[in-house]
C-alpha cells in the first residue's frame, strides 16, 4: 500500500516525498516488506501456528498505518479532512455509549468461557492429532 499509493495523487507524492517526510515514513513500507518477506520464508517451517496468522495480521495493520500516514489528514482524497467527512459529535455519542456498555460485556464473557473450558481437552483428541 504504502509503495503504491503515492503514485495515486500529487497530495500523497507530496506528503511522501517533500520536506524530508521520506525517512520518517520509509520505516512502514520496509517493515510491511520485511514482514511479508518472514511469511514467505517462515511459511513452510515448524513453527506456531500462530506463526504465519500473526504475520499476515502485521502486514494488514502496516499497510492500514501506511494508508493513513500516506494520505493524513484528507482521508476522503483530497477534498475532505477527516474532521469535515465525520458526523456531528451528537450522533457519535450514540453507538460509543453501546460500544462502553458492550464491549467490556463481550470481553468479559469471552475471558470467562476461556477459563470455564480450559484444559477440558488434551492434545491427544484435538484436531491436530495425526494418527
Amino acid at each position: 500500500v504504502s509503495a503504491w499509493l503515492p503514485f495515486l495523487s500529487s497530495h500523497v507524492m507530496a506528503r511522501w516525498f517533500e520536506h524530508g517526510n521520506f525517512w520518517w515514513l520509509s520505516p512502514i513500507p520496509l517493515m510491511t516488506a520485511a514482514v511479508a518477506l518472514a511469511l514467505w520464508r517462515g511459511s513452510d517451517s515448524s513453527r506456531s501456528d500462530a506463526w504465519p496468522f500473526l504475520l499476515t495480521l502485521a502486514i494488514f495493520v502496516l499497510g492500514f498505518i501506511g494508508l493513513v500516514l500516506g494520505m493524513w489528514p484528507y482521508l476522503v482524497p483530497p477534498s475532505y479532512t477527516i474532521w469535515q467527512a465525520a458526523s456531528p459529535s451528537s450522533s457519535q455519542i450514540f453507538p460509543m455509549v453501546g460500544l462502553v456498555v458492550l464491549l467490556p460485556l463481550v470481553l468479559g464473557y469471552t475471558v470467562w468461557s476461556y477459563r470455564v473450558f480450559r484444559g477440558k481437552i488434551t492434545a491427544d483428541v484435538g484436531y491436530h492429532h495425526h494418527h
